[in-house]
C-alpha cells in the first residue's frame, strides 16, 4: 500500500501564469453595475455625471446580443479596439511628419519599414497594458475616454497636414466639436485643449491667436 506523503514534505508548485480577463459576463466591481444600470433606464450616474456615456450605453443595451451587462461591457470593449487602431494611425502619421521634416535617415522602403513597426509596438504596448485592459473589459468610462482623446489627436494631426497644404481649419473644428462633446464622457477629455493650443502655437501662430 503506498503511504500518503506528507504536507510538509510537498514541493510548492510554481504559479501558473493566469490569461488577461476576457470581456466580463455579468456586472464587475466598483462603478460598473452602476453605468449598466443607468444605461438601461437612462438615469444620473453620481457627480459630476457622464449624459453622453449614459446614451451611448443605452444603444449599447438595445443591441440583441448577451445580456444587458454583457452590451454596456461590450461598449467598453470596443471603444478600446478603436482606441488602439487610432493609436496606431497616430503614432504612425507622427512618425511619417518626423521623416518629412528631416528625421531619420535611409531608404525611403526602410523608413515607412520603421514607421509601421513604430506604429505597432505603440499600439501593442497601449493594448496590453495592465490598466488599459482592465478598463477594456468592464462597463467603465475610461475606455470611451481614451477613444475620445486619442480621436482629438488624430484630428489634430490631420489639420497639421492638411494645413501645410492650405490654410483650412476643418478638422481641427471636429477635434474641437468631439472634445467638448465627449466631456460628457468623462472631464479629463477637456484636458486636450492644451496640447491642441500648443499644437496651434506651433504650426500657425494667427491661427492660435
Amino acid at each position: 500500500r503506498p503511504r500518503r506523503r506528507r504536507r510538509g514534505g510537498q514541493r510548492p508548485r510554481a504559479p501558473r501564469p493566469r490569461p488577461p480577463p476576457a470581456l466580463a459576463p455579468t456586472v464587475p466591481f466598483w462603478d460598473a453595475g452602476e453605468f449598466i444600470t443607468v444605461s438601461k433606464i437612462l438615469g444620473i450616474p453620481h457627480p459630476p455625471g457622464t449624459p453622453f456615456y449614459v446614451l451611448l450605453g443605452r444603444v449599447a443595451t438595445l443591441v440583441p446580443l448577451g445580456n444587458i451587462a454583457q452590451r454596456v461591457n461590450g461598449l467598453s470593449a470596443v471603444s478600446s479596439a478603436l482606441a488602439v487602431l487610432l493609436t496606431y494611425l497616430t503614432t504612425l502619421r507622427l512618425i511619417r511628419i518626423a521623416q518629412r521634416r528631416g528625421v531619420g535617415e535611409g531608404t525611403e522602403p526602410g523608413r515607412e519599414w520603421l514607421a509601421q513597426v513604430g506604429a505597432v509596438v505603440a499600439a501593442l504596448m497601449l493594448a496590453f497594458s495592465r490598466t488599459f485592459w482592465e478598463n477594456a473589459v468592464g462597463a467603465e468610462t475610461y475606455a470611451p475616454m481614451s477613444l475620445a482623446q486619442v480621436l482629438i489627436l488624430w484630428l489634430g494631426l490631420r489639420w497639421w497636414e492638411a494645413h501645410d497644404r492650405g490654410p483650412t481649419v476643418g478638422p481641427l473644428l471636429v477635434a474641437v466639436y468631439v472634445m467638448w462633446l465627449s466631456v460628457g464622457l468623462m472631464l479629463g477629455v477637456g484636458m486636450m485643449g492644451l496640447p491642441l493650443m500648443v499644437l496651434l502655437w506651433l504650426v500657425d501662430r494667427r491661427v492660435a491667436v
